[in-house]
Formats: structure tokens, sequence, C-alpha cells
């Protein structure tokens, strides 16, 4: 993209390097581990749909947080945002917004409704609310469209990074990418699902710092973002 050629300074590090292979190669080991513990304290129903309800609310929010900003955050959304400019910020407030109030209207009625019923799903609550099994099912039918494509996209953001750093291609790194996500939900359930997103989010909190950094160092040529404002002007006074 044209404003990351104007911000460079220095080239980036190859994404060979056996520094960057080692660091994902203790990723991926980390999230098979997670998963492994996690099959182990899976053993109901209850455990692999909703983890005993006794997920804490620290890590359900840190999950919350990486299950929602996820591959757009980090490969999609610069893109999107470089070319809608400051008008992409209506995505970002309004998720922002419109998560804190789902959560601060529906959490806590949500958890005693299945905790009073015996709830699992999401539309197993509706259908309950409503007493209707065709809300219940209309309600299913419409997670389920909706995390087809969100899922598709999010393992195309995998694959896009592990054939980056591997070079396997970009078709054997989403099958690649695929396997080991579908190998530690369906063995671990919803605790593998919380505690590796609690894992990715950390690392997607601590990236985002470093990154914002490096931006103002690199670009900004140690003046920060009137640094990175003025480069860009110099380099063309159009953009």
């Amino acid at each position: 993209m044209r404003v990351i050629a104007l911000l460079q300074t220095a080239a980036l590090p190859p994404v060979s390097q056996p520094a960057i292979i080692a660091v994902t190669i203790v990723y991926f080991a980390v999230v098979a581990a997670i998963g492994i513990w996690a099959t182990r304290r899976t053993r109901t129903a209850q455990d692999f749909f909703v983890a005993g309800r006794k997920i804490g609310v620290f890590p359900l929010a840190l999950a919350a947080m990486a299950a929602t900003v996820s591959g757009f955050a980090f490969i999609g959304g610069p893109g999107f945002v470089y070319g809608a400019g400051v008008g992409a910020l209506y995505l970002v407030l309004s998720a922002s917004i419109t998560t804190s109030m789902s959560a601060w209207v529906l959490a806590k009625r949500l958890r005693l409704l299945g905790e009073i019923r015996g709830l699992i799903t999401i539309p197993d609550a509706i259908g309950a609310r409503y007493r209707s099994p065709a809300a219940q099912g209309l309600a299913g039918v419409a997670i389920i469209i909706a995390v087809i494509g969100y899922m598709a996209t999010n393992i195309l953001a995998l694959g896009l990074v592990i054939d980056a750093v591997f070079g396997t291609g970009l078709t054997a790194a989403i099958w690649l990418g695929m396997a080991i996500t579908l190998g530690y939900s369906v063995a671990g359930g919803i605790v593998a699902g919380v505690y590796t997103d609690v894992f990715q989010g950390t690392l997607m909190a601590l990236a985002s710092v470093l990154v914002f950094l490096f931006a103002l160092q690199v670009g900004g040529g140690g003046d920060g973002l009137a640094g990175i404002s003025r480069t860009v002007s110099d380099a063309d006074p159009l953009f």
C-alpha cells in the first residue's frame, strides 16, 4: 500500500528468519498444549458448550475481545482503514459501543436464564424466552450463516500468515490452519476456545502497543504523529 511505502524507512526482516519461524512454532505449540489441557477438563456437555459455567470475568472479557477483533483487526482492518480513511471510525466506535451495551443489558439476564432452565446456546435462550421452537430454529440458522462467513475470513487470515512464514502456499496453509483450529475446538470445546483466545488476546494487545510504538519511531523519525504527517506530506503533498 502507498502509505506503507511513504512511511517505511528501513527494510522489514524477512519472514523466513529462524527467529520468526521459531516464534511461530512456539505459538502453535502453546495453542496445542492449551487444547490438550482443555480436553482433560472437558467431561460433560455443559463443560463442552459453556465450560461448566465457571469462566471468570477477566478471561471471558479477554477472550471476547480476541474473538471480536480477530483476523480483521490485523489483516483486513488496516487495509479497510487505508481505503476508507477517517470514515472507518464508524466501524470501530459502533462495535465498541454496541458490544458494551449488549453485555450491560443482556449478560446477567442470559446467565440467570441459562442457569434456571439449563440452557446451553443462544437459540436455546431465544426458544425458552418466546416459547417458540420456530424462533429457536431461526436463530440457529442465522448464527450458522453468520459464523460461516466470519470463520471463512479468519481462516483465510490465518492461512495468509502461515503461508508468509512457512511458504506452504495459500491453499495448504488454509487447510493446515483450519485443521489446527478444528482440532483444539472439537477436542476441548469452549474451554479450549476461551483459553486459546486469552493467550491470543494477550499477544494481540502486546503486539498492538509494540506496532504502534514502532510506527511512531520509524514513520515519524522520533517526532511521533507530527513526524508521520510531515513524512507523508513531503513524499506526496496530495496524499
